[in-house]
């Protein structure tokens, strides 16, 4: 791995809920450009370490952004993250356009008109722009979701499942556009079940089991055509 220095770093965190810990001690390190695939069964933490990491809930465990503590600050860490969870984070009344231009206003984006119609564009919106959320697939809200994420320019990428719904061609699409901004500088931990469909985008495949990261290969260092996870009973891979 790089030496540089880690854009977002965790040391020991955990999240507990009563005497359980969703997600036991980690210790984890994403730098500029650097994309990360989490996998593992449902149930072994993703979505909670993801939530963690973007300040949604509570957590135990030092986490820094660019070498500063981001729950000094944490509004401004968050202004630094484009997050697609399994919520849409959408108002469904509202256009697709309307949307966007809501979440533009919220992160004070220039030239946000430009910007919004440039990001419809890239997951394949722009046919959409003014119609209802409500009228949308599970497909079209997911690209919304990362048009949504986008938005901002944000320097880091928390991604859970962002092409669950979306066909095939869809999903190249998305594939191309994360590469686009993986080329800018944008790090990204993706969650997916579906780790031979991230190969080609991740630098990393972090796998998680019973809430602890057990297992990392570098996707450089081995074909997914002969690598399996540690953990693959039951998990559908």
């Amino acid at each position: 791995m790089s030496e540089a220095a880690p854009l977002l770093a965790a040391r020991g965190l955990s999240v507990p809920i009563g005497r359980r810990r969703l997600v036991q001690p980690t210790d984890l390190a994403l730098r500029e450009g650097e994309w990360c695939a989490l996998i593992g069964p449902n149930g072994a933490g993703k979505s909670t370490l993801v939530r963690a990491l973007a300040t949604l809930m509570p957590s135990e465990g030092p986490i820094s952004f660019a070498g500063e503590d981001v729950r000094r600050d944490s509004r401004r860490y968050r202004r630094h993250l484009g997050v697609v969870l399994h919520e849409p984070m959408l108002y469904r009344e509202l256009t697709a356009l309307e949307n966007l231009e809501l979440f533009a206003k919220l992160y004070q984006v220039t030239d946000r008109r430009q910007e919004m119609w440039r990001r419809l564009e890239q997951v394949g919106l722009v046919e959409h722009a003014v119609e209802p959320v409500r009228r949308f697939s599970r497909g079209m809200l997911q690209r919304l979701s990362v048009a949504r994420a986008l938005l901002h320019r944000p320097r880091i990428l928390l991604l859970d499942e962002p092409l669950e719904g979306i066909d095939a061609t869809g999903a190249e699409e998305l594939k191309a556009l994360f590469l686009h901004v993986k080329e800018e500088g944008v790090a990204a931990i993706w969650v997916t079940h579906n780790w031979r469909r991230a190969w080609s985008v991740v630098d990393e495949v972090w796998e998680m089991q019973r809430g602890l990261i057990h297992n990392r290969i570098r996707t450089e260092r081995v074909s997914p055509q002969t690598w399996r996870p540690r953990h693959s009973s039951g998990l559908g891979y």
